[in-house]
C-alpha cells in the first residue's frame, strides 16, 4: 500500500456522475493529515494556560493547529454561551488580522419553544460584534438519550453547513473543564487508554477539520475575557439538569477537587494520555500499512498470525480502530470486550456492529447489515451515510430514492447477482443500496442496476469517519481490483 498522505477511500459510482472533488485546498488538507502521525507540541501552551486571554496568547494557542491558510476562513460553532462566544470573538480578531474571516454557525435545535428566538438573538449579537452569522435549523425530540442525539444532530448540521460554504475548518469552544468531564465520563464507560485521552486539539474528518484551540484554558478565563469587554452571554437551562450525567459530574466538581481530581489534574492526565495515544496510533497505522488490505465493498482483512504476535494493548487498539472504521460507530466498544476479542481473535465473533470472520489464514472485519438508518436521497444531496460512505446525488435523480443496507434477504432475491469473487457474503448484505418504491434499484459499489432500469446519478465514496491517520496509506480501486 502507498504511503502517500491522502484520505483512504474506495469509490463506487453509478454511470453518468461527475468526478468527485470537494472545493478544498488538497495540499493543505494533506499537510494537516500528515500531522496526525506526529506529536503536537503543546508544552508552551500549557505553560501559559492560566495567563489572561489576549491576542498574543490566542495566537500561541492557534499555532499548534496549523498549517492554516494565509487568509484563513473558519467556521465556528456558536451557541451564545460563554465558551463559544469567547472563541468566536478571539477567532474573529485573529482571522481579521490575517486577512481572513469567521462565519458563526448557530444551530436552532428545536428542543424548547423559545429556541428559535434564542438562536435569532445569538445571530443578532454576532452581527453586532462584526461576525457573519448563519442559523441552522434542526427539529429535535426528547428522550432518555436527548443530549447525545442533539449533539450528533448538531454536528451533522454544522458539517453540512461547512460543506455548503466551502469551509474546511470548524472551530469548537471545548475548554479544560470539558476535557476533565470527558475524561471522567470515559473512565465511567470503561474506556481504554486511547479513550481516556479524551478530546484532541485537531480532529480530521473526511472533508472537515475540527479545531479546539481553547482545550488548555479554564472556563473561568473565557468568562473573564467576556466580562472585560462587556459582552454578555446566555446559559442553556439543560446545563443545570442533573439527569444528564455530564451535568451531574459538573455539579460534583467541588467534591472531586477535594479528592485531588480537579479539572487541572484530570485535563493534564488526558493530555499525557493523548501523547501516548498518538504513539499508539502511529504504531497501529504502521502495522495496518504492512498487514491490512482494504476491500472495495467497505470491509478489510489482515494477517491473523501477524496480528496475534502483537502486544495485547496494540491488538486492542487495532481492533478499536477497525471496528469504528468498518462499523460506522463514533466510539469504540468497552475495553473489556475489546480485550476479550483481541485475546481470542480466531473468528467468528460479533462486536460493535461488525462481524469478525476467518478467511484462509486472514481475519476480516465486515459491517453487519443491521443498524444503519435509511437516508433519503434528494436531488443534489451531499452527505454521509452510516458514518462510512460519502454520498453525492446528481441533480437529475428521482426524488423518491433512499439509501439503506441491502440485507441478506434482498441479496438472495436479486436477479443476476454480481460476482463477489472471494468476498465474504456478509459484506454484500451490508452494501449501500439505492431503493425506489419498487425495491432495490442499484448497488453503485458493485455496478449492479435493476434490469430494465436507468442507472441513477449517484456516487458513493468509502470514507470512514473516524479512521485516525488514514492519510498514511491509500486504497485505490481499478476495474473492481484493489491497487
Amino acid at each position: 500500500m502507498s504511503s502517500e498522505p491522502e484520505r483512504a477511500s474506495v469509490e463506487g459510482r453509478a454511470a453518468g456522475t461527475a468526478a468527485w472533488g470537494p472545493s478544498f485546498d488538497g495540499q493543505l488538507l494533506r499537510s494537516l493529515l500528515r500531522m496526525r502521525s506526529k506529536r503536537v507540541e503543546t508544552s508552551a501552551v500549557f505553560k501559559r494556560k492560566d495567563a489572561a486571554l489576549d491576542a498574543a496568547h490566542f495566537a500561541d494557542l492557534m499555532r499548534p493547529l496549523g498549517p492554516l491558510p494565509a487568509a484563513p476562513r473558519i467556521g465556528v460553532a456558536l451557541s451564545g454561551g460563554s465558551d463559544s462566544l469567547a472563541l468566536t470573538l478571539l477567532l474573529h480578531n485573529w482571522t481579521q488580522a490575517r486577512g481572513g474571516a469567521v462565519t458563526a454557525l448557530i444551530v436552532d435545535h428545536g428542543l424548547r419553544d423559545e429556541s428559535s428566538e434564542e438562536a435569532a438573538a445569538v445571530a443578532r449579537q454576532a452581527t453586532a460584534l462584526g461576525v457573519s452569522a448563519q442559523i441552522l435549523r434542526w427539529q429535535g425530540s426528547g428522550g432518555t438519550v436527548l443530549q447525545a442525539r442533539a449533539r450528533d444532530a448538531r454536528y451533522a448540521r454544522l458539517s453540512q453547513a461547512c460543506r455548503d460554504l466551502g469551509l474546511l475548518f470548524l472551530a469548537l469552544g471545548h475548554h479544560r473543564d470539558d476535557q476533565a468531564e470527558t475524561f471522567l465520563l470515559r473512565a465511567e464507560s470503561d474506556s481504554g487508554p486511547a479513550g481516556l485521552a479524551a478530546m484532541g486539539q485537531i480532529s480530521v474528518l473526511p472533508d472537515l477539520v475540527l479545531l479546539r484551540p481553547l482545550l488548555s484554558q479554564p472556563k473561568a478565563a473565557l468568562q473573564d475575557y467576556l466580562r472585560q469587554r462587556g459582552v454578555p452571554w446566555v446559559e442553556d437551562p439543560s446545563n443545570r439538569q442533573p439527569r444528564f450525567r455530564r451535568v451531574a459530574l459538573r455539579q460534583q466538581a467541588s467534591a472531586l477537587g477535594r479528592q485531588g481530581l480537579d479539572s487541572d489534574s484530570l485535563a493534564e492526565a488526558a493530555r499525557c494520555l493523548g501523547l501516548a495515544r498518538r504513539s499508539l496510533e502511529a504504531a497501529c497505522l504502521s502495522w495496518l500499512g504492512r498487514h491490512a488490505q482494504w476491500h472495495r465493498l467497505g470491509y478489510l482483512s489482515f494477517d491473523r498470525a501477524a496480528f496475534l504476535r502483537q502486544p495485547a494493548l496494540l491488538r486492542q487498539e487495532l481492533l478499536s480502530i477497525l471496528l469504528r472504521a468498518v462499523g460506522g460507530r463514533a466510539y469504540p466498544p468497552r475495553s473489556a470486550a475489546l480485550a476479550q476479542l483481541a485475546d481470542c481473535a480466531g473468528g467468528p465473533a460479533t462486536l460493535a456492529g461488525c462481524r469478525l470472520l476467518s478467511l484462509k489464514g486472514r481475519l476480516a472485519v465486515v459491517r453487519e447489515e443491521r443498524g444503519a438508518l435509511a437516508l433519503p436521497l434528494r436531488p443534489g444531496f451531499q452527505g454521509l451515510w452510516d458514518r462510512r460512505f460519502t454520498v453525492r446525488v446528481g441533480e437529475t435523480a428521482s426524488a423518491d430514492l433512499q439509501l439503506t443496507p441491502l440485507g441478506r434477504q434482498a441479496w438472495e432475491r436479486l436477479e443476476a447477482r454480481p460476482k463477489l469473487r472471494e468476498t465474504p457474503l456478509p459484506a454484500a448484505w451490508s452494501q449501500p443500496c439505492v431503493h425506489d418504491a419498487a425495491g432495490p434499484l442499484a448497488l453503485p459499489l458493485l455496478g449492479w442496476t435493476r434490469p430494465g432500469c436507468q442507472v441513477p446519478p449517484i456516487a458513493l465514496r468509502f470514507t470512514p469517519a473516524d479512521l485516525p491517520g488514514s492519510a498514511l496509506f491509500t486504497v485505490a480501486c481499478h476495474k473492481a481490483h484493489i491497487i
